[in-house]
C-alpha cells in the first residue's frame, strides 16, 4: 500500500544529525570566526566542520536548491569564481590582461613559460573561497531542517549573541589590557566580544535584532516560555551591546532595524509581551532599565567620536580613491579574492602613507569590484534584486513565525549590503555564516523534515506508552506480601 511506500533515501536525511552538526558549525563560527584575517587558526575549526554538515545535508540541499533559479544561479556563480581565478593560463595570455603587463610582461621576456592564473594572490583567493565554507553549509542546512529545526537554529545565533555582549561588556569593564581580548589586533579598550573589530562586534547585533523582533511579535510558546518576551529581552541586551561596541555605524543601522522590523511585523509586539493593560509600563520599564546603562557605557561615547574625529577626514576616502583606480587599471577580470592587500600598496598615494598595513578598503564593494570586476557588478545587481524581491513576496501559506523570520533576513541582508558601503563585516566567517542562515530563512521550511520529525515524536510517545502500560502490568501481576 502507498503508506508502505518508504522514502527515496535522500528523503530519508537524519534531521537530528544536521540539525547537530548546523548548532556546532554556527557556534564554531561566531565564536572562532570573527576575524577578517584570513589564515588564522581559530578559522579552520568553522571550516572543517563545515565539512561534515556539507556532507550530511549535501544530497537533500541540492535538490532545494536546483527548485529556487535565483539562488541556484548565485551559489554556482559563488562556487565557480574562486575556481575559475585559480585556473592556469599560458603565461602569454594571463600578461595580456589588463593590470598584468608590469607584474609578468619581465617573466616572459626572461623565458619563464609556467602558467599563470588570474588571481595574482593563489594562495589568497584559496583561503578565502574555504572562508565561504560555513556559510555554504549552514545555507544547506537551514534548505534541509525543519521549521521548528531553524527557529531553534536562530535562538542559539541569539543565545552566542546575548553571551557576547557579556563579554563585551567585561571587557571594558577590564579596560585595554583585559585578558578576555581574543585577537592581537583589535579595538583595546572597547566592547567586541568575540570579534576582533568593533564595528563587525555591532554588525552581529544589528543582524540579529530583526530576529529578535520576529520572535517577539507573536504568541507562541518556546520551551514553556512565550516568544514574545524571549525576544523582546533578548533585542534589549542586544541594543545594549550595540552601544557597547562604539561604532558610528550604530547611529544610522540601529535605529534603522528597529524601525523597519516595527512597520513590517512587530506592531503588535509590545500587546503580546505585556498585554493590552500593562504594556505602556513594560516600556517604561524597559526604558529605566537599559537607557541609563547604555548611555553610561556607549552612546556619549560614540557621539564623542564625532566631535574629536572629523568623518569627511577618515582614512576611508582616500582608501576609497585608491581602490577605485586600482579597479579600473585591472578591469574587468580583477585581481583575485583576497588579493586586496598587496595590490592596494601599489596604488597608495603617497601622501596617506600611514604605519599601519592596510587589510581591506572599507568599502567591501569597492573591494571586491577591485578582486572580481565584472562579477562584482553582476553580483551587486543579483544582490539588489534578491533583496527586493524577498522584500515584496507574498507568503501566505507559510506559518506566521516562519515568515516573519523570512522577512527579518531579508532586513539583516540588506543592512549589511548598506554596511558594506563603509566596512567589510562579511568578511568576517561569522557574520557570512549569519548570512547563510538568513538566505536559508527566505526559502519555505522543509515539510518533509516536519514530517519526519513529527513521525518521531509519534513514535517516541508510542513508545513511552507501551513502556508505561508493561511496567503498569508488571505491577498489577506482583503478588502483595503477606508478611
Amino acid at each position: 500500500m502507498a503508506k508502505n511506500v518508504l522514502p527515496a533515501p535522500e528523503d530519508r536525511q537524519p534531521q537530528a544529525v544536521v540539525f547537530a552538526l548546523a548548532v556546532a558549525v554556527l557556534a564554531a563560527a561566531l565564536l572562532f570566526g570573527g576575524a577578517a584575517r584570513r589564515g588564522l587558526l581559530s578559522d579552520s575549526i568553522p571550516q572543517i566542520l563545515s565539512l561534515f554538515l556539507l556532507l550530511a545535508a549535501g544530497s537533500s540541499a541540492l535538490s532545494r536548491i536546483a527548485k529556487e533559479r535565483m539562488l541556484l544561479v548565485g551559489l554556482l556563480a559563488l562556487v565557480t569564481l574562486p575556481l575559475a581565478q585559480l585556473l592556469p593560463l599560458p603565461l602569454a595570455v594571463a600578461s595580456a590582461l589588463p593590470g598584468r603587463t608590469e607584474i609578468y610582461g619581465p617573466l616572459a621576456e626572461a623565458g619563464v613559460t609556467s602558467p599563470m592564473s588570474i588571481s595574482l594572490r593563489p594562495a589568497e583567493t584559496l583561503r578565502s573561497a574555504l572562508s565561504l565554507l560555513p556559510a555554504l553549509s549552514l545555507l544547506a542546512a537551514v534548505l534541509v531542517l525543519s521549521a521548528v529545526q531553524r527557529r531553534m537554529l536562530v535562538l542559539v545565533a541569539i543565545a552566542v549573541a546575548l553571551v557576547s555582549v557579556a563579554v563585551g561588556m567585561l571587557q571594558m569593564i577590564g579596560g585595554p589590557t583585559s585578558a578576555l581580548y581574543f585577537y592581537s589586533i583589535t579595538n583595546f579598550g572597547t566592547g567586541v566580544g568575540f570579534f576582533a573589530n568593533a564595528n563587525h562586534f555591532a554588525a552581529s547585533f544589528f543582524v540579529m535584532l530583526p530576529l529578535c523582533v520576529a520572535f517577539a511579535a507573536g504568541e507562541r510558546k518556546v520551551g514553556g516560555v512565550p516568544y514574545a518576551q524571549v525576544g523582546l529581552a533578548a533585542a534589549a541586551v542586544l541594543l545594549l551591546g550595540l552601544t557597547l561596541s562604539g561604532s558610528r555605524t550604530v547611529i544610522l543601522l540601529g535605529p534603522l532595524a528597529i524601525l523597519i522590523s516595527y512597520l513590517w511585523f512587530g506592531r503588535g509586539i509590545m500587546t503580546f509581551a505585556f498585554g493590552a493593560r500593562f504594556r505602556i509600563a513594560g516600556v517604561l520599564a524597559a526604558v529605566l532599565l537599559i537607557a541609563p546603562l547604555a548611555l553610561g557605557v556607549g552612546v556619549l561615547r560614540i557621539f564623542s567620536r564625532f566631535e574629536t574625529q572629523d568623518v569627511t577626514e577618515d582614512l576611508r576616502w582616500t582608501m576609497a580613491a585608491a581602490t577605485w583606480r586600482a579597479a579600473i587599471a585591472v578591469f574587468p577580470f580583477g585581481t583575485g579574492l583576497g588579493s586586496f592587500e598587496r595590490i592596494y600598496a601599489y596604488f597608495e598615494p603617497l601622501p596617506s602613507l600611514v604605519d599601519v598595513v592596510i587589510n581591506h578598503a572599507h568599502n567591501d564593494w569597492l573591494e571586491l569590484l577591485l578582486e572580481t570586476g565584472v562579477f562584482a557588478i553582476a553580483f551587486m545587481l543579483l544582490a539588489i534584486v534578491w533583496i527586493v524581491r524577498n522584500a515584496t513576496v507574498l507568503r501566505p501559506d507559510w506559518d506566521g513565525l516562519d515568515e516573519r523570520l523570512a522577512r527579518a533576513s531579508v532586513l539583516a541582508v540588506g543592512l549589511l549590503a548598506l554596511h558594506s558601503l563603509w566596512d567589510y563585516p562579511v568578511r568576517t566567517i561569522a557574520i557570512s555564516s549569519l548570512v547563510g542562515v538568513c538566505i536559508g530563512l527566505t526559502v519555505a521550511p522543509n515539510r518533509l523534515g516536519a514530517e519526519i520529525d513529527l513521525r518521531l515524536r509519534r513514535k517516541r510517545r508510542r513508545r513511552r506508552s507501551r513502556t508505561g502500560n508493561e511496567l503498569s502490568g508488571a505491577a498489577l501481576q506482583k503478588p502483595l506480601s503477606t508478611s
